[in-house]
């Protein structure tokens, strides 16, 4: 009997994540910590399916491509780490460390797509970027169309910055009552 309710339960448990992204590429050693566990799973053992709450990591020489439901698309480079917080409401992820490029498709009726990190919150509605949480601080860097671009600790006098192609925002870990850089001038090497 007890055989019975434990199979239901692991049956149900992963019939309740619904597949939001999918890893199409990989290379090196990319693991998935699945929602609610510590430790991570090859991805490989995976199927490449990503739900909400699940965090991809690449570890050192590694890379993943993920493929969003929606049609947007992430490169997650070695190092790095990225957490899918909401892909019903609001198209959301974190990028815990490390870097990650992003090429967000923007979709009639959906809402816009949203990116955290500790040091900024960055609003998407279609465009190519990449993102850069290193110890502190949180680059942006936009390769095509925009970004908005907010410091995460609300300052006097902080607003929205919209960051266009071709610009590079620094926003340093906080000290004192700094707000952000201003937006510079960068030239985008495509890789």
């Amino acid at each position: 009997m007890w055989l019975l309710v434990l199979a239901l339960l692991l049956l149900f448990r992963g019939g309740f994540s619904q597949e939001v992204g999918r890893v199409e590429k990989y290379s090196g050693r990319v693991d998935v910590v699945r929602s609610g566990e510590l430790r991570g799973v090859p991805v490989g053992k995976t199927g490449g399916k990503l739900s909400v709450g699940d965090i991809l990591r690449t570890k050192f020489k590694s890379y993943a491509f993920v493929s969003f439901v929606d049609g947007s698309r992430v490169e997650v480079f070695e190092l790095s780490r990225l957490k899918v917080l909401d892909y019903k409401v609001l198209r959301e992820v974190n990028v815990e460390r490390g870097v990650v490029k992003f090429e967000v498709v923007s979709k009639k009726g959906v809402k816009g797509f949203r990116v955290n990190t500790k040091h900024a919150i960055i609003g998407v509605k279609g465009t190519v970027f990449w993102v850069y949480v290193l110890p502190g601080y949180t680059k942006v860097v936009v390769e095509k169309g925009k970004v908005d671009v907010s410091y995460k600790l609300k300052l006097p006098n902080s607003k929205w910055q919209v960051l266009k192609a071709s610009k590079l925002l620094i926003i340093p870990e906080p000290y004192g009552d700094k707000p952000p850089n201003q937006p510079m001038s960068v030239r985008v090497v495509v890789q």
